[in-house]
């Protein structure tokens, strides 16, 4: 059966990997997009957008239908990224075990190309729907639902709150978890969601998805954390060690590996409690388990 879900993520990630390539394509002589394609095209996990497809499929639709959210959730992904690792946030040269996308383009297009990725979402997300057939309804809240989790109610103010843990000496647990809510689990939700919404998934499905996205997000990050700690730039793709450096207080380092690694299993049990309601989760209860224990 583990074999089975490997190959539909392999083929969830061909079916990404070709969409993505579609909705940006190159243009001769034009920087700007050759920046954006580098790091939307440099690989990855591709973890949201295919949450995206799977809840999709969960809620009995053919996940095509799905397609130009999931590739917006990866734009939006991407741009987060490219500003993440600009010397004014994390400063961090490596990003999906290539050159960070500012070392070899320099800031300022670096800059241009990460709102040009969350620009060209929004557009894939009208566009696109409107192409697999979505209602005007459908379109407008799956707008709403993304610009919500990568804005002030999602990754800008997680990122805030991170900046400022920099160092900081008063940040605890509840902090940490607003953080990682904000961060890290407000685009999982997203993700989930837009499947949903594609799908036209009632209110219960959509729910469960939110919730399911909020747990998996949490457990994601703080599996991230401990991986900040015990991997090799080879396995995670980008620059290990770093939060110990910027004196950054995380769930491992303020808890400890173990009971850190404790919290991820316990919250991995919820995320799949809420999936065994559906009948047809096997692949995500898959994902999930696969997630918490991954080594990059």
């Amino acid at each position: 059966m583990n074999s089975l879900y490997s190959q539909a993520e392999t083929e969830y990630r061909r079916q990404i990997e070709r969409a993505l390539d579609r909705f940006l394509p190159s243009r001769t002589g034009d920087v700007l997009t050759e920046s954006m394609r580098y790091s939307l095209l440099a690989g990855g996990k591709r973890l949201r957008p295919i949450m995206t497809l799977a809840w999709c499929r969960l809620c009995g639709q053919d996940q095509e239908v799905a397609l130009p959210a999931a590739v917006a959730v990866e734009m939006v992904h991407t741009y987060s990224l490219i500003h993440d690792d600009l010397p004014c946030m994390d400063d961090d040269v490596l990003r999906r075990g290539y050159p960070s996308n500012h070392v070899v383009y320099g800031e300022w297009t670096a800059l241009l190309a990460g709102s040009g990725l969350y620009n060209r979402a929004i557009e894939v997300l009208v566009d696109g729907g409107k192409h697999v057939g979505l209602s005007e309804l459908q379109i407008l809240d799956s707008v709403r639902i993304l610009c919500s989790a990568a804005g002030t109610d999602g990754i800008l103010t997680g990122q805030v709150l991170d900046m400022v843990n920099n160092g900081s000496t008063l940040v605890d647990a509840d902090y940490l978890e607003r953080v990682n809510e904000k961060k890290t689990a407000s685009m999982l939700c997203a993700a989930c969601l837009l499947g949903c919404i594609a799908a036209g998934a009632d209110s219960v499905v959509t729910e469960a998805s939110v919730q399911y996205g909020r747990l998996v997000g949490l457990a994601f990050q703080m599996r991230d954390d401990i991986l900040d700690i015990q991997s090799t730039a080879a396995d995670l793709g980008k620059t290990p060690g770093k939060d110990e450096r910027e004196q950054k207080v995380t769930f491992a380092r303020l808890w400890g590996i173990e009971r850190t690694q404790k919290e991820i299993v316990r919250l991995s049990r919820e995320a799949d409690a809420v999936l065994s309601k559906f009948p047809d989760s096997g692949f995500l209860r898959w994902l999930t388990a696969r997630l918490c224990e991954r080594n990059r």
